[in-house]
């Protein structure tokens, strides 16, 4: 989905790399509490390329962003969670 509405099939390789600044996407690994960076010495360690890792995987796979784009594809139209409770579906806690 967020492939499809937010990143139109972008990947890693297709940011501009030049003399802009680095854009780095983290996540945590559920099982061991771990933050993973998606950055080519990472993706070394599991011999694989960033460049052909999807933008929306990033984004999937980090919770704050998710939030985020669901806010964006609502308009922000979704209202704040009263104290103590998530403005997320449970689904997605």
């Amino acid at each position: 989905m967020y492939d499809e509405i937010l990143f139109n099939g972008a990947t890693f390789g297709d940011l501009d790399r030049g003399d802009g600044p680095l854009i780095v996407a983290t996540a945590t690994d559920i099982s061991t509490g771990s933050r993973f960076t998606f950055v080519q010495s990472e993706f070394d360690l599991i011999c694989s390329e960033l460049d052909a890792v999807p933008l929306s995987r990033a984004a999937a796979a980090n919770p704050a962003l998710v939030a985020e784009a669901r806010k964006a594809l609502d308009g922000g139209a979704r209202a704040a969670a009263p104290a103590g409770e998530s403005a997320l579906p449970s689904r997605v806690r």
